[in-house]
């Protein structure tokens, strides 16, 4: 029993995956398409990929004939970019779940074939069960929804806020009267002008003369003739 080389079970993958393509609905509805394709796959099973050119493709495939100019005649690029757009629109579909693709790279006619692996499909998630809370969990504190939490927070920060600016006025209203009563200058306080009063109601005596005054004799006895005073009675009498 002869035991394939892995180039041959490439090939044969490669072989089986141009045949899907081919068979198509989208390829089966684009002949002209399907056409370039099977010639292009074919150049490169046969180990003849450095052959495929646009002129060749032309004048093989297009039927162009050896006069054929690809400077004014843009038959080729024009149809193998439809090919392009045709092989990505079946691998985004029916083909998605292909391991192998092929592709046309651009500025270039040799076909590739990428083994890619296919999106798996996301399971829908199980819904969740529904089940009564127990007793411990009816024991616990209901969780602070953490919505809350900033504007809480947001009304403690205005509440300090307006605080803190009340306090401030204050204070500077504060220093502008210390400031403003600083600056006004001293009034002068008047002195009262002594009040003069009648000496009867200070309960004064009237001044006497020094001649009515009663003096001792004793005390005038011993006074000398020179003052020229002499007594009369109890009376000092002046010259």
């Amino acid at each position: 029993m002869a035991i394939e080389s892995p180039e041959s079970v490439e090939l044969a993958a490669q072989r089986a995956e141009l045949d899907a393509v081919l068979h198509s609905e989208q390829f089966m509805r684009a002949p002209t398409l399907a056409n370039l394709l099977s010639y292009l796959c074919g150049k490169l099973f046969a180990g003849e990929a450095y052959q495929i050119k646009e002129y060749s493709v032309g004048v093989e495939v297009f039927r162009r004939g050896p006069s054929f100019d690809q400077d004014s005649d843009s038959i080729v690029r024009v149809e193998a970019n439809r090919l392009r757009k045709r092989l990505a629109a079946y691998y985004a579909g029916d083909g998605a779940s292909h391991r192998l693709q092929i592709t046309i790279p651009l500025g270039q006619y040799v076909p590739e074939f990428k083994s890619v692996v296919p999106e798996q499909a996301e399971e829908p998630a199980a819904p969740a069960s529904f089940a009564a809370p127990g007793p411990a969990a009816l024991d616990r504190p209901p969780t602070e929804d953490p919505g809350s939490v900033p504007l809480r927070s947001d009304r403690r920060n205005w509440w300090l806020g307006a605080i803190l600016a009340f306090l401030a006025v204050g204070f500077g209203g504060s220093l502008l009267m210390l400031r403003q009563g600083k600056q006004t200058p001293p009034v002068a306080e008047s002195t009262p002008s002594p009040v003069q009063l009648p000496e009867s109601q200070l309960g004064l005596q009237p001044a006497r003369s020094f001649a009515s005054w009663p003096v001792p004799l004793a005390a005038l006895s011993i006074m000398p003739a020179s003052c020229g005073m002499r007594i009369s009675g109890s009376v000092v009498e002046r010259p």
